[in-house]
């Protein structure tokens, strides 16, 4: 017996060892594994997975404990940021504030024991428009409230254009990057959070991108924004980040019946949205540097219309 043979089949002894916390799924993926030749190379990854993400405490990302990177505000940063907006106090006050809020939530998320940590995204009145509206070519409308059927009101979700090419003109994250990493002690890895590219897209579809600078989408507009994105977290990784994380909200707005129907609107297919999508975020990937860590975007099913500011 060759010894991949022997590596696969101890992979099914594996499975059947960890098959108590499987229940009768491992026993019969063990199973399975001694005597179908088809099922092997299948389940000797399982068992890979389970060896690095169960078995053994991961030191480096992603973690098996992990979260998108943003928190909750304290009052008195939420009370800066309005004293900001209203002129009462300068830029660099609120920085300074800012600057308090990181160090004790960093401090926070050691504490309970996770291994990556972020600055709350404290620094960011939404997700994504504070991160997208300092790329070239990125023009972000005023938000406007709405009146709602039962009387109340709410912030429509600001409309992001494209209006020219899009373009890396200036560092993004480094600075922030850089005082979050001065306060993350040792044993711990800073890690920043950015917007998924496809939210320059979703939001406003065809319509939402300059026909002038992108008569086609593909491959000019989809290619743009992957370099731009590149020359960010290349950046970043010279600044010293290991770990950079994309959040993405559309590929689960995608699963929702309203969301989907609102895609096809703008002239989409949400089925064939995913896909693309999914090439769009492997384009940044592959401009990412070697020593950075981008796994799987976040997928998560926060509203991408709320104000970090407010929350």
């Amino acid at each position: 017996m060759r010894a991949t043979e022997h590596l696969l089949l101890a992979a099914g002894e594996l499975i059947a060892q960890v098959g108590p916390a499987l229940g009768e799924t491992g026993k019969h993926l063990a199973g399975l594994l001694r005597t179908h030749s088809a099922y092997r190379t299948i389940v000797a990854g399982i068992a890979l997975f389970l060896v690095e993400n169960r078995m053994t405490d991961r030191n480096t990302p992603p973690f098996r404990a992990d979260h998108v990177g943003s928190f909750l505000r304290p009052k008195y940063l939420l009370d800066a940021r309005a004293q900001a907006a209203s002129g009462a106090i300068t830029q660099e006050a609120l920085r300074q504030v800012e600057d308090k809020a990181i160090g004790e939530i960093v401090k926070f998320q050691e504490d309970i024991g996770l291994k990556s940590v972020t600055d709350g995204e404290f620094r960011r009145t939404y997700f994504h428009i504070d991160f997208l509206e300092q790329l070239g070519g990125v023009k972000t409308d005023i938000p406007v409230t709405i009146a709602k059927p039962d009387g109340t009101q709410e912030l429509a979700p600001p409309v992001m254009r494209v209006v020219d090419k899009v373009r890396h003109v200036k560092d993004i994250q480094k600075a922030d990057f850089e005082y979050l990493k001065s306060q993350v002690s040792a044993g711990h890895t800073p890690k920043v959070t950015i917007p998924s590219p496809t939210m320059l897209h979703f939001r406003g579809g065809r319509a939402g991108i300059s026909k002038q600078h992108y008569p086609e989408l593909d491959p000019a507009f989809y290619d743009d924004v992957a370099t731009a994105y590149g020359d960010e977290l290349r950046s970043l990784a010279a600044a010293g980040c290991t770990y950079v994380q994309m959040d993405d909200t559309n590929l689960a707005y995608l699963c929702d019946d309203k969301m989907r129907e609102a895609a096809r609107g703008r002239g989409d297919d949400p089925d064939e949205l995913l896909h693309r999508y999914a090439s769009f975020i492997n384009r940044v990937v592959a401009r990412t540097s070697s020593n950075t860590t981008t796994p799987a975007p976040a997928t998560s099913s926060r509203c991408a219309s709320c104000p970090r500011a407010r929350r």
